[in-house]
């Protein structure tokens, strides 16, 4: 139920096909968090190594509505020789302060900063009650997009919130800049709180769908919207996540 795992099916033989369990999600007190949406793997752009990110939760049945288990966002270093676990990760967290920019509640990550030596990844425990991610993650450039929900609580209700979460996918915290453009402006630099980038905004759509992250532009539907025009889309910020250098003599 909380575990990530690698099917190795090149052979014609099946009988030769392998599994091997790479990581198991738990919460603090060591209980098996649901993953019930995709993987994404993405390649470290320096490191070269393979990462896989994804988060917790589920919401099928109508006992998952009311259920308030603490559920995360992970992102960990592919490991074959060995299955990982919370402990061999750096816990990271939101910032959450009630607060509003441009009409959009906001919250941030922490400040910018490496991964201690050693560290297989990281993971952040989602703050709100209830909070879970059962979307697919999706990288683009340095950036981990994630649209996280909570439910209203009540099973014949649609309504309910979210946000989407925008943060360096490889270390876990803010990325260089915030990814909203909040104020429509051209420009994300002036997104900040608390003196970081802003990197998480509820759109007041109920809650969020998976992000559709068109050129230039952001799109997010949700469970209290039928529409998907402004204020739903958003000027997303791009980052380069690497450059070579090409001479000629």
């Amino acid at each position: 139920l909380g575990n990530v795992w690698k099917f190795d099916l090149t052979s014609t033989n099946p009988a030769s096909w392998t599994a091997s369990n790479l990581f198991t999600a738990t919460d603090v007190d060591g209980a098996a968090q649901p993953i019930s949406g995709g993987v994404t793997i993405a390649t470290h752009p320096t490191t070269n190594k393979r990462w896989v990110f994804f988060g917790t939760g589920r919401y099928l049945t109508t006992g998952d509505v009311a259920n308030t288990d603490v559920q995360g966002m992970y992102a960990f270093i592919e490991d074959e020789d060995e299955t990982l676990s919370r402990d061999d990760l750096t816990e990271r967290t939101v910032i959450q302060t009630g607060t509003s920019a441009n009409g959009y509640p906001i919250r941030a990550f922490e400040a910018s900063g490496s991964l201690p030596v050693g560290s297989q990844g990281w993971f952040i425990d989602l703050p709100s009650a209830g909070e879970r991610i059962v979307q697919d993650p999706q990288v683009v450039s340095t950036f981990l997009v994630t649209a996280s929900m909570i439910p209203s609580g009540d099973a014949c209700e649609s309504d309910g919130s979210g946000f989407i979460n925008a943060l360096n996918a490889f270390t876990g915290t803010s990325a260089g800049g915030s990814y909203f453009d909040l104020d429509r402006d051209g420009s994300t630099e002036d997104e900040t709180l608390g003196g970081v980038p802003v990197g998480s905004v509820n759109l007041g759509v109920g809650m969020p769908t998976l992000p559709n992250l068109l050129r230039g532009m952001l799109v997010v539907g949700g469970s209290s919207g039928s529409g998907l025009g402004s204020p739903l889309t958003l000027q997303p910020r791009w980052d380069r996540a690497s450059w070579r250098e090409i001479r000629g003599d």
